[in-house]
């Protein structure tokens, strides 16, 4: 009795897993597709600091901060960055005696990890997520119709049943030109 109660409970965390593992793969996906980029600011604390390691964490990239140094308003004034996936690592340090840090553009695009420094006048252009012309969008498919890429960012996780991502090659062949810059492929609970 006790072996069969065992392996129903098994079952279930096994099946259990399986739904938050849907939910991890499109997050995970959708960052390794359109990019993970996050701007740190001197108004950072370090619990935001603490989530965005978290959030790093998600999607396979180790994110690690330390000597941080706050001025008497809670501003940061120093700092030292570190980020790391398998493909290629980044590290900044800083420590301002005069003022507070300036702001910080930490990410990964396409498999590289980045942390660079953001003056004024670009902090506008770093904050564009997504499809650019050197990265652009593919073809979105949810329940067999073209979406578009703000659509896919809206789709629920927990109502994906199942992801596909095809690459240039496959895409091509499968959609003709439409999936010249790959195809993701998504199946929800809801058929409309």
């Amino acid at each position: 009795m006790k072996t069969t109660k065992f392996y129903i409970f098994s079952l279930f965390i096994f099946f259990s897993h399986l739904h938050i593992s849907a939910q991890e793969k499109f997050l995970f996906l959708q960052n390794r597709f359109d990019g993970f980029v996050e701007i740190i600011n001197k108004n950072y604390t370090e619990e935001k600091l603490t989530t965005l390691k978290n959030d790093f964490a998600s999607i396979g990239v180790a994110f690690n901060f330390s000597n941080l140094t706050f001025n008497q308003k809670t501003e940061i004034t120093g700092v030292t960055l570190k980020l790391k996936n398998k493909k290629s690592s980044a590290s900044l340090s800083l420590e301002k005696t005069n003022g507070t840090i300036p702001a910080i553009k930490v990410g990964e695009t396409n498999g590289i990890v980045s942390i660079k420094l953001v003056t004024k006048s670009r902090i506008k252009e770093n904050l564009r997520i997504g499809p650019s012309k050197n990265h652009p969008t593919p073809l979105y498919l949810l329940n067999d119709n073209t979406i578009s890429s703000d659509l896919f960012k809206k789709i629920n996780p927990k109502e994906i049943t199942s992801l596909l991502v095809l690459k240039k090659k496959e895409a091509l062949l499968k959609f003709g030109q439409k999936g010249q810059h790959g195809a993701l492929i998504i199946t929800t609970t809801k058929q409309e």
